[in-house]
């Protein structure tokens, strides 16, 4: 039978329990961002009371971001020692990302201000620490001073990914915490890697090698697709349903296609780049010819037919995207531009 949060918080606690009978000072560690693609390793080491079991203390991977916040605050309340250490991208691309987790716990240990027992510590042997360590496979689920310490370096690494996202806001950090996601692939697809990225991670790699290689074309491609992207998250957000992408015929092709109230919206989308993003919004207005315009009528009344929608549902709008040279962006929505 598989246990419950509150049934597995207190079996970690139990556990650690046991061991206080020959360790009384138990050091939890865990770290948090190890398989990202950007932003910091982190590590933490908590020294739990051992009079104290909380039914939030569990693997941060299973509860809730509402109960890490709440586990996260529960500990810093009442924890006898918490301590992080945090290294950031250059670090880990210099040193690899094993090292630098080693380096993190090494600086969390460092700031203790009691000395453990015994180190717990989940799924690795960490070199150069004093105290005697015990490697714990899955530890965060089976002990609670090392969920303890996951959560903490779950949070704090997400607060320090949110940060990030307030630097580099193309990225979108803040919803995926620097994690290689289809969206973020394709934003550093577009605006290539920021000091914030692993530059030796496979991915961000690659995507330097690309845009050393590529040309104005590719460049052209990309920003294009990534223009797409952003137009298709702005209607989104406004409550549209994405009904088709890059929808092809043998006539041509049409960017996006959403259902918005009772109508079928065909969605052409223009992107610039310019000094300023005013610029590059009127600059994507102008591109929008009369040619493009009746293409773009045309394989909507073929989608119609395609697909049995009644033509008088159907209208055709355009989304602008503008680029700055400085990286900023903005958008503009017309109706029936076509």
């Amino acid at each position: 039978m598989r246990l419950s949060k509150k049934e597995s918080a207190y079996a970690a606690y139990q556990f650690d329990q046991r061991l206080r009978l020959d360790y009384p000072q138990l050091a939890g560690i865990d770290e948090a961002g190890r398989g990202p693609l950007a932003g910091p390793v982190v590590a933490a080491v908590v020294l739990l009371p051992p009079d104290r079991s909380d039914d939030l203390y569990y693997d941060s991977k299973v509860l809730t971001e509402r109960e890490r916040e709440a586990a996260y605050a529960s500990i810093m309340t009442h924890a006898l020692d918490v301590q992080v250490g945090v290294i950031d991208s250059d670090a880990i691309d210099h040193y690899n990302i094993l090292q630098a987790t080693f380096m993190a716990v090494r600086v969390a240990m460092g700031q203790l201000r009691y000395v453990p027992d015994l180190l717990l510590i989940d799924g690795m042997n960490v070199p150069g620490l004093d105290p005697p360590q015990r490697k714990l496979i899955k530890g965060d689920s089976r002990s609670q001073s090392i969920a303890a310490a996951s959560i903490v370096a779950k949070v704090t690494r997400d607060r320090l990914m949110i940060e990030l996202d307030r630097q580099y806001p193309d990225y979108g950090f803040a919803k995926h915490k620097g994690y290689g996601t289809a969206q973020h692939l394709e934003r550093l697809a577009m605006y290539g890697p920021c000091v914030a990225h692993r530059k030796t991670f496979a991915p961000v790699r690659e995507s330097l090698s690309v845009r050393q290689a590529s040309g104005v074309n590719e460049v052209r491609a990309l920003q294009g697709a990534c223009s797409e992207l952003y137009a298709r998250e702005y209607l989104e957000q406004l409550g549209w349903k994405l009904l088709e992408k890059n929808w092809r015929c043998p006539q041509g092709e049409l960017d996006l296609i959403f259902a918005f109230c009772d109508e079928v919206v065909c969605v052409e989308v223009r992107s610039k780049k310019a000094a300023s993003v005013h610029e590059a919004l009127r600059l994507a207005g102008e591109s929008i010819t009369r040619e493009k315009k009746n293409r773009v009528r045309q394989l909507a009344e073929i989608y119609a037919r395609n697909n049995h929608v009644d033509p008088r549902r159907m209208r055709c709008d355009a989304v602008l995207v503008g680029f700055s040279e400085h990286g900023e962006r903005g958008i503009s929505h017309i109706p029936n531009a076509m």
